[in-house]
């Protein structure tokens, strides 16, 4: 038996060689590795993939700086809100492909040559979807946190959508569409949430994931659909977390990536209600994997024709 196996993995070895070789011809870079921005201030990176494909971005630490993507997902706009480090990285998995490239640009937030002045607002959530009649707090935050004129004004583009306080606190008036900005005294600097009015609020009652358990290699993507019910629900935002970053990470549209052999498990949680669904990640080293025995070959999706020709072998006795 031992026999079989070792010339079924000689031949897969064999095989996916050819395949590994003309996948490396697909990679990633940014324009740039590292970036220095002032607390407030803002600098794009522009990422460069050798091929077409789907890329995505993510943030180490979101608190420090974070990003706007462009609309063709290239590119971001990474903001700094606080000093420190943080880490913006772009994936990318070229069409038809598994194998997945990474690049990373390390951006440093500097404080700002006044740290008495303010230099940006940030405003929490950027969308809002609230039912007539019903009213939601938004939350202003000034930066520097050493800005000596803290104070902002609220605004409403459309008063007969929904209005808002001087405290922030939205109350939707009818159905439609505003924008609630919130403007700093000092200086001028405005942020803005796109608010949608609805007639009548229709609940989330549960959510489920198109995978509850699946195998991705080191380095590989599955991509994670998740389905919120009622079908017509109002807000159907979900978020996506990770029982474990070292094993397998996870991108707000449902991308898991493989960081390390090991099992995580991948979450998505309604925004309404707070409803659950998980799944069941095993991250493998690769298509050779024997954590489970020789049946690890059928990870890879060539292993039944790669067998064929050793069936006369494996049924003799």
């Amino acid at each position: 038996m031992r026999m079989k196996c070792f010339l079924a993995i000689l031949l897969q070895l064999f095989v996916l060689s050819g395949f590994s070789n003309a996948e490396t011809k697909s990679d990633l870079r940014l324009d740039r590795e590292t970036a220095r921005v002032e607390v407030g201030k803002s600098v794009v990176v522009h990422a460069l993939p050798s091929a077409s494909g789907d890329v995505w971005w993510n943030s180490s630490e979101t608190s420090i700086a974070d990003f706007v993507p462009a609309s063709d997902g290239m590119s971001v706009t990474i903001r700094g809100w606080k000093t420190g480090t943080a880490v913006i990285t772009a994936h990318f998995s070229p069409y038809g492909s598994e194998i997945l490239h990474s690049a990373s640009c390390q951006v440093t937030v500097a404080p700002n040559s006044n740290p008495y002045r303010v230099a940006a607002v940030r405003i929490s959530p950027e969308s809002l979807v609230v039912q007539k009649g019903n009213t939601y707090a938004l939350t202003a935050t000034v930066v520097p946190e050493t800005a000596t004129n803290r104070n902002v004004t609220w605004r409403t583009s459309n008063s007969s959508v929904a209005s808002v306080s001087s405290q922030g606190i939205v109350n939707g008036l009818s159905q439609g569409r505003t924008v609630v900005s919130v403007r700093s005294d000092d200086g001028g600097f405005v942020a803005e949430c796109a608010v949608e009015v609805v007639d009548s609020e229709i609940r989330v009652n549960g959510i489920s994931l198109n995978h509850a358990r699946t195998d991705v290699n080191v380095d590989g993507t599955r991509h994670l659909v998740a389905y919120v019910y009622p079908a017509n629900a109002t807000n159907k935002r979900v978020r996506w977390v990770t029982s474990n970053w070292e094993i397998a990470s996870v991108s707000q549209t449902g991308i898991v990536i493989g960081v390390r052999k090991g099992k995580a498990i991948i979450s998505a949680i309604t925004e309404d209600g707070g409803f659950v669904a998980e799944c069941l990640v095993s991250v493998r080293d690769g298509w050779l994997d024997f954590g489970e025995g020789c049946s690890a070959l059928a990870s890879s999706p060539f292993s039944l024709w790669l067998l064929i020709p050793l069936l006369p072998l494996m049924v003799r006795r």
